[in-house]
């Protein structure tokens, strides 16, 4: 029968089914998803729950490549971007590409901390999304925003004020290297204060099995925004358009991502209201 069929290994998982009604058969037979009685029957189905499993590693792998870090595309376009237009600037194309190593290189070092906070909320949200249990999800959402946002201001405030002396810690150079450094800090980082917004949601979404989502924000900032802007932005106001596609992108991902979570809540917040 069709429950001696669903014993068999698919796809290379073996699906025990200890008993199985009528109902359940038919939702099998017609390939539904839906949520069964786990004491009467537990169907593993082994190609979607491979797709499944597939997506969320792919997910995992694009939040690392672009959510927490610099793609190698972006990384690409910003190289040509500071040489070409550098060189038609007073800094030449050297200081330009120098500043934005070092000054990408200690982004970085603040940012792991807001890496450390999104990987933690992820088994928190988990647990409780899975137990239903909304109000802590969303909780425990706002606590990590808020931990993100508060290293990203002591960040902000850092890179706007002591811009000089954090480049200093590298090393020396001529007063045009120096000039540039600040300006770079104070206008590339200018919304640092809100980084750790997109990369906490975009985690929050892949914790409550929504990866579409969670893979969408991972690509906002550096894809889907900074890529565009690096091509208009230099075109039109040279070196310093450069500059400014930071801040815009980072601006742009964050309102995304605010909106997309506020929607969210709103449906969790009919979950709940229909299993109350």
């Amino acid at each position: 029968g069709l429950a001696e069929k669903i014993r068999r290994p698919r796809s290379g998982i073996y699906s025990e089914v200890p008993e199985c009604t009528e109902t359940n058969q038919s939702a099998y037979a017609w390939g539904e998803l839906r949520q069964l009685d786990v004491e009467s029957c537990f169907y593993v189905f082994g190609g979607i729950a491979l797709a499944a499993l597939a997506l969320l590693g792919w997910m995992a792998w694009i939040h690392r490549q672009y959510a927490f870090g610099k793609s190698g595309i972006t990384v690409s376009f910003l190289i040509v971007m500071l040489r070409t237009y550098g060189a038609q600037s007073v800094y030449g194309s050297d200081i330009p590409l120098a500043c934005a190593g070092i000054i990408s290189k200690v982004n970085m070092l603040f940012f792991s901390f807001v890496i450390g906070i999104s990987q933690g909320l992820q088994p928190i949200v988990s647990f409780n999304f899975g137990a239903q249990k909304y109000d802590r999800v969303k909780d425990a959402y706002k606590k990590a925003v808020f931990a993100a946002t508060a290293i990203s201001i002591v960040a902000f405030l850092c890179f706007q004020f002591f811009p000089r002396q954090i480049i200093g810690i590298f090393g020396s150079g001529s007063e045009e290297y120096l000039h540039f450094a600040e300006r770079y800090f104070r206008i590339f980082l200018f919304f640092t204060f809100l980084n750790g917004i997109q990369p906490v949601s975009s985690n929050f979404f892949t914790s409550i099995g929504a990866p579409k989502k969670g893979i969408f924000l991972s690509l906002t900032r550096q894809i889907i925004f900074l890529l565009p802007l690096l091509l208009i932005f230099p075109y039109l106001f040279g070196i310093d358009g450069v500059m400014y596609t930071a801040p815009i992108a980072d601006l742009a991902a964050a309102s995304v991502s605010i909106v997309m979570v506020v929607r969210e809540f709103k449906i969790m917040a009919e979950l709940q209201k229909a299993t109350a």
